[in-house]
């Protein structure tokens, strides 16, 4: 028992550690009352400002929420009023001029490992209202929406798919995406989110705003298996000598007893986990660990004190040893049979 307990604290080291690099590949929040802001441009050495600060096309820029004066060239204001979140600043040059478009974006990952793309285009771009089709590498149709500012496609990985999509759009694709003008090579990764620039050009203009996921999913199959062990040497130990120690007509009352040991470690999970009383999940399950290891130690204490039952010494009115008085009439009773049998 106690080796499959410290085998279950193991497990959950091994969970905590995981949980650490993952923390590594999370992707950053914007401080209480702030937003990130991306710049997207189609203009060569495009320089704008706010704030007095450059927004560079490769960075975020975090800023405060609220409205915000945007200089460089024609000047214009950005409400990013919503703390929290995240835009993109779509910066353009069209046939009628200079032209600008904001868009916001979720700053935390998708869930399910959904890959998260986001259109961003001029509001007078001749592909608005267009048709967008995603097609997966056996050549079906996984996602289509209408062309606008700011839609949202999601992709969805199967449980076996590959990595490679064509993004296909166009203005007269007539419902089929084959039929769409454009069509460009597309690498969907878990978890990341991107935006798009729906543009006529060649080459895909395309930025990520978060990150994709770097972790293998496998990396967990590691702590399954040392769980699982500790798990079945943790509990059939444990209901073995809950019924072995236990006397006939206690020995159903203890297995449930037993059992409801079950109940009860529920009851102190949902406790520590729901009240969220440990606000980081690695360093829960780190102090998972060590309440198994202390739980453990004062259990090995106990154990080393403990008689067994076959082991006990019962005593009569007198002092006897009942045990001795046994053995006897055991003897005595093989000597009859033995005269019986002759």
């Amino acid at each position: 028992m106690a080796f499959g307990g410290f085998m279950a604290a193991l497990a959950f080291v091994m969970a905590g550690l995981l949980q650490l690099e993952v923390n590594k590949t999370m992707e950053p929040l914007p401080q209480d009352g702030n937003v990130f802001l991306v710049s997207i441009s189609n203009v060569t050495n495009h320089q704008a400002m706010v704030n007095g600060q450059l927004i560079d096309l490769s960075s975020k820029l975090e800023l405060p929420a609220g409205v915000h004066n945007i200089t460089g060239g024609d000047p214009f204001t950005v409400d990013i009023s919503n703390p929290g979140k995240g835009y993109a600043l779509g910066m353009f040059e069209t046939t009628n001029g200079t032209s600008h478009k904001l868009i916001s974006y979720s700053c935390e990952k998708s869930e399910n490992g959904r890959t998260v793309i986001y259109l961003i285009l001029p509001e007078d771009s001749p592909l608005n209202g267009g048709e967008f089709y995603v097609v997966d590498d056996w050549d079906k149709t996984v996602e289509s929406q209408t062309i606008s500012p700011g839609q949202l496609i999601k992709i969805q990985p199967g449980i076996i798919s590959h990595s490679h999509y064509t993004l296909a759009y166009g203005k007269d694709c007539n419902g089929d995406a084959h039929n769409c003008q454009y069509k460009k090579d597309f690498n969907a990764q878990m978890g990341a989110a991107h935006v798009l620039h729906v543009t006529e050009d060649e080459a895909l203009d395309i930025h990520t705003v978060v990150r994709p996921n770097e972790i293998n999913i496998l990396w967990q199959i590691p702590q399954f298996i040392v769980i699982t062990m500790g798990e079945v040497l943790f509990s059939i130990t444990g209901l073995e000598f809950s019924y072995s120690q236990a006397t006939p007509n206690m020995k159903s009352v203890l297995q449930a007893m037993w059992l409801l040991t079950t109940f009860f470690g529920n009851i102190i999970d949902m406790l520590i986990s729901g009240s969220h009383i440990v606000k980081e999940p690695a360093m829960e399950f780190f102090f998972y660990a060590f309440l198994l290891i202390f739980v453990i130690g004062i259990f090995i204490v106990i154990a080393m004190n403990y008689t067994y039952a076959q082991d006990r010494v019962h005593h009569d009115e007198n002092g006897h040893d009942l045990s001795k008085r046994d053995m006897g009439n055991d003897i005595k009773n093989t000597e009859v049979e033995k005269d019986s049998k002759f």
